[in-house]
């Protein structure tokens, strides 16, 4: 099969309208190509798809594409065809958005549900990750993986993408549940649910399976991926080699972090001269050393520390130039007296690469890059079979088991280890090195010792034992963690090795082998979509299928597990008298759509950053226009491969129209959007208003009162005064009195004053409200 991007297989045919997600309806015709009795405007307009399609397979901006018909119609002044081409910016726009992006989900969405009531089954995939886009946003992407029924093979394709600040569980459920259905997907033939390992993702997993359970899905198989643990667990073998111990530490002891070294060193050399000095020091080497062998034209790779075991072409690099890197750094820039030479002394990046490569530091540190290269070399065959698209799913229990038998024989005694392999206790044994039992002796860890044997002959015995002790405890530490993150105990995935080709005789159940019916029962019954009777037929298949005489060759670098089982069922077929395997042919292909890791997701946002570099202001429909287009071209070979339909055509006849459609319910929406943004904020402004006012008339009242019982307290004084002067008949006394009675007077008009101002803005107040209301 052809690999590379989503999905692969050859072409498929023309499609119409259907899914749930537009209700027009256009009847499906096959692949339309130019000719003699095509009308001149479907030439002109196949022949503009196919531009857009080229485009967007080469990465080309919209704004690039203006020119393509000018330069075509001057290649060919005399046709009718390029004369007649528009590719201006906005029509290819809206041609991606509202003409490809509906095609391409039409095909998918059809090519899923061809397998009919007793097929169709597929596994979701769902990853997020951040984009440079529009600022920078979080895509969460959502992909198929699929039996296609044509192809007879296993496909992935991409089906949406949702722009998430947070993402928590029930919004990631609630964007997986609106995809299904405007796509028109039916949920309950989900059978897996490939994810990675963060707790949001568990979350998510759990809230939709449980979901799906309620609507009728029969199960839905938890697929972690294990790629993730594998790397995680390598990073912690780095760290633990060079993890310095409290008793180091009060000794001064300092460790340099490999990865710190390879970063370091990467980074020195961003300078041509630099390297320039560098290739000028392994020229003299090579006239001056014996046996001096270095490439001189490879150069160190860049280390990325959040892809550790990627880090082992790093190491083979730096191992490459090691002589001439130690010269560099421990004897030519000292000796420098060139002025950037002496600046680059003082750095913090040159004492850390200086610490490391050191007279008395350089055999240690060259054995523990020769000891993670080795523990690269290891665990690099599982990467890179997981990394690919074709179905896998079959090696992950086998495969993870032996990774982690080969690390673990390192450092296991023999008796333990084959006792492990024995009894497959893989989960049971204590690589905590408490148990002295269990674990070699540093002295007898030969595989440790062979490769790094060179280095420890240059070292004293302390060193050696600092070496030893320190390579076998990053190894405890990795295998530690594998022990708790590998599938070395799941029943299912050890069940699905019935689909391998070697199994079908090996799997006889004789001599302790698993038992090939037995095993493939187990996956049927976990799958859950089988009836007695057809759990009956599938027994009485598998027997045929293991007693046929002549099948397939299968080599597992080159063939692919699906097309090998498309050519056992027709051999099936014939054994039976040309009655199809309908059992096995069913468990197969759910089987094989389950995915093997998130690779086939992640890969995915290659191609939207792709997309996005350059061009953030893309809209998210036209990102996922251009993708799923993307994904299509490469599924079917190529731009000039991929088939243009009838429908496909009638889509982009009225993409403009879907546009301007689109376009004014945008408007409608955002019109909406501010009335209510209006409503509410006048809601919230009275509601101030009459908070403040609240508060404000509570005050006001407060003080009418205060001015009300002032005003009440001096004209009681003024009568005591006028009832005084009426009694009195002292004169001196009496001008007091009446003295009194005016200034107290005063004081009242002034008060009654404010009084009348205090009830005239309580009046108003009420009046404003009152109107408004």
């Amino acid at each position: 099969g052809r690999g590379g991007g989503f999905g692969m297989g050859g072409g498929v045919r023309g499609s119409g309208r259907g899914g749930g997600w537009n209700k027009r309806r256009i009847v499906r015709h096959p692949e339309q190509k130019p000719s003699k009795t095509m009308p001149l405007n479907d030439k002109v307009l196949y022949a503009e798809i196919r531009c857009i399609i080229k485009g967007v397979e080469s990465d080309y901006s919209f704004l690039s594409m203006e020119n393509w018909p000018s330069v075509m119609s001057s290649c060919d002044p005399g046709s009718e065809v390029f004369s007649r081409m528009n590719l201006n910016r906005k029509k290819v726009s809206e041609v991606v958005r509202f003409g490809l992006y509906p095609s391409m989900k039409q095909t998918l969405v059809r090519r899923v549900k061809e397998g009919g009531e007793t097929g169709g089954f597929f596994t979701t995939g769902l990853d997020s990750s951040t984009i440079k886009h529009l600022g920078i946003q979080k895509h969460c992407d959502i992909n198929i993986r699929y039996w296609n029924e044509a192809g007879g093979q296993v496909e992935d394709g991409y089906l949406d993408t949702h722009v998430v600040g947070h993402e928590p569980a029930v919004r990631q459920v609630n964007d997986l549940n609106k995809t299904f259905t405007e796509m028109g997907i039916p949920l309950t033939k989900m059978v897996g649910l490939s994810r990675d390992n963060p707790r949001v993702m568990e979350a998510v997993s759990k809230l939709f399976r449980s979901e799906l359970a309620d609507k009728g899905n029969p199960g839905v198989v938890d697929l972690i991926c294990y790629l993730h643990p594998c790397h995680t667990a390598f990073e912690k073998c780095c760290e633990s080699l060079t993890k310095v111990s409290e008793l180091e530490e009060e000794e001064g002891v300092i460790k340099i972090d490999i990865s710190t070294l390879l970063s370091s060193i990467h980074g020195f050399f961003n300078s041509p001269a630099r390297r320039e000095d560098l290739t000028d020091i392994g020229e003299e080497l090579y006239d001056k050393l014996a046996g001096f062998e270095e490439n001189l034209n490879k150069f160190f790779k860049r280390h990325v520390s959040t892809r550790w075991l990627e880090m082992g072409p790093c190491l083979e690099s730096l191992l490459d130039r090691w002589t001439s890197t130690v010269h560099y750094f421990t004897a030519f820039l000292p000796n420098s007296k060139d002025s950037s030479d002496k600046k680059a002394l003082k750095t913090d990046r040159y004492k850390k690469i200086f610490s490391a490569l050191k007279a008395s530091e350089e055999q240690k540190t060259k054995a523990r890059v020769k000891f993670l290269l080795f523990v690269c070399k290891i665990v690099e065959p599982f990467l890179v079979m997981f990394q690919s698209s074709k179905p896998n799913i079959h090696n992950l229990y086998s495969e993870a088991r032996d990774t982690f038998e080969q690390l673990a024989k390192i450092i296991l005694k023999q008796e333990s280890y084959q006792a492990m392999k024995d009894n497959q206790t893989h989960t049971d044994i204590d690589f905590s090195g408490r148990d002295d039992d269990v674990l070699k002796p540093t002295s007898e860890c030969a595989y440790l010792i062979s490769v790094m044997k060179t280095e420890l002959k240059k070292m004293n015995s302390d060193d050696q034992d600092d070496i030893l002790i320190d390579t076998k405890f990053a190894l405890q530490t990795m295998v530690t963690y594998l022990q708790d993150h590998f599938p070395l105990n799941n029943a299912f995935l050890k069940a699905l090795g019935f689909l391998h080709p070697n199994c079908r005789l090996s799997w006889s159940g004789e001599n302790m082998s698993p038992n090939l019916t037995e095993a493939a029962e187990f996956a049927a019954e976990k799958l859950n979509r089988f009836t007695e009777q057809e759990m009956l037929n599938l027994k009485m298949q598998l027997a045929v299928y293991q007693s046929l005489e002549e099948v397939p060759a299968f080599n597992e670098k080159t063939d692919r597990l699906d097309h090998w089982w498309v050519k056992i069922w027709e051999l099936m077929s014939r054994a039976r008298g040309g009655v199809a395997p309908a059992e096995t042919m069913k468990l197969v292909k759910m089987c094989c759509v389950l995915a093997h890791s998130q690779a086939w997701v992640e890969r995915g946002f290659n191609i939207s950053k792709m997309f996005a570099v350059d061009r953030e202001s893309l809209c998210l429909l036209s990102i996922k226009g251009l993708k799923a287009t993307y994904c299509e071209i490469k599924r079917q070979g190529g731009a000039e491969k991929l088939v243009i339909s009838t429908s496909m055509m009638n889509l982009v006849k009225m993409a403009g129209r879907e546009a301007r459609m689109a376009e004014e319910k945008e408007r409608k929406e955002h019109e909406k959007r501010a009335a209510v943004e209006a409503q509410e904020f006048e809601e919230a402004r009275k509601r101030k208003t009459q908070e403040e006012w609240g508060s404000r008339r509570k005050e006001l009242e407060d003080e009418l009162r205060g001015v009300q019982n002032y005003v009440d307290k001096k004209k009681r004084f003024v009568e005591e005064q006028h009832h005084k002067v009426s009694k009195s008949s002292d004169p001196h006394k009496v001008k007091d009195y009446i003295v009194a009675i005016r200034l107290a007077t005063e004081d009242i008009n002034r008060q009654m004053t404010k009084e009348r101002e205090i009830q005239e803005l309580l009046r108003s107040h009420m009046g404003k409200r009152h109107k408004k209301e």
